[in-house]
């Protein structure tokens, strides 16, 4: 019962001193709509032809598709995705300050004495983080799909070749693209998000909250440019995986090591808060 008023407690808090923040998660998704509607014009218009039109799937996967993997061995331009990026950065801003202010300037810590139970504490902000990153994404379907419905776009999970071969820079030489590019593109990059939040929060309490960001944003970055395992925003990226690519990273591997990073950051927080000086006070 203690517990379930600690989940209450976040999911209320949480959401009502950051919730106004997925404005910006809906504005990212509907510039990047906007974007790619502005482009296929201009692609039909350039072509003398009649516009493709996209599908549902086709917007999320230009959204949240990120990069192809980078190649200095054949003279390839490394080029930042600044839309992927941005998107996921917003994200990890908008859960940064939360946890730590609640413990130091409000009731959190008051709750974790009374609780009885400072692993029931830590799970309560873990439970709200991820819930957090959920509502985002679901945000960002459904702004996807309001976006689509109003310019007569096609509803459907099915990527368009056509569109993704003329407008996106994946490397991919498939022909069709198969059903589960949808779980690609709507599962991993959720997964690997919440995974990533957690990890920051819990960096957050390590050290200041802005320097544990700048370890993420570092982790990310450098995912961009790296096509390595060790590397998790690589797993976010439905552009490297075996969906996009004959030789990209399986869903399996994006599953494993999102819920790893999960279950090794509540089993951490869990064991650091069981010796936490509660008088501790840490500028955020």
């Amino acid at each position: 019962m203690r517990r379930c008023r600690l989940i209450s407690y976040d999911l209320r808090q949480g959401m009502m001193q950051c919730g106004w923040k997925l404005i910006g998660i809906v504005c990212l998704t509907f510039v990047s709509c906007l974007d790619l509607y502005l482009q296929k014009e201009g692609y039909a218009g350039r072509n003398g032809g009649m516009p493709l039109r996209g599908t549902w799937m086709d917007y999320l996967f230009f959204l949240l598709g990120g990069r192809r993997r980078f190649d200095p061995s054949v003279d390839q331009v490394f080029v930042i995705p600044v839309r992927w990026l941005l998107y996921h950065l917003y994200l990890l801003y908008a859960v940064l300050y939360y946890p730590c202010r609640d413990l130091q300037y409000s009731a959190g810590e008051l709750l974790m004495i009374k609780g009885g139970s400072r692993s029931g504490w830590w799970l309560a902000k873990c439970i709200w983080n991820m819930a957090y990153m959920a509502a985002a994404y679901v945000l960002t379907f459904a702004t996807v799909i309001c976006f689509c419905t109003v310019t007569g776009e096609r509803a459907g999970i099915m990527v368009t070749p056509e569109l993704v071969h003329a407008l996106f820079d994946t490397g991919s030489t498939y022909a069709v693209f198969a059903s589960e590019t949808a779980v690609y593109v709507c599962l991993l990059p959720c997964l690997i998000s919440m995974a990533l939040g957690l990890l920051l929060m819990l960096l957050s309490f390590l050290v200041k909250p802005v320097i544990a960001f700048l370890i993420v944003a570092v982790i990310l970055i450098s995912s961009t440019y790296l096509p390595t395992c060790f590397l998790v925003g690589n797993f976010a990226m439905p552009y490297r995986s075996t969906a996009v690519l004959p030789d990209g990273f399986l869903l399996w591997q994006g599953l494993a090591a999102g819920i790893l990073i999960i279950v090794v950051c509540v089993a951490a927080g869990m064991r650091f808060f069981q010796t936490y000086d509660l008088l501790r006070r840490t500028d955020v």
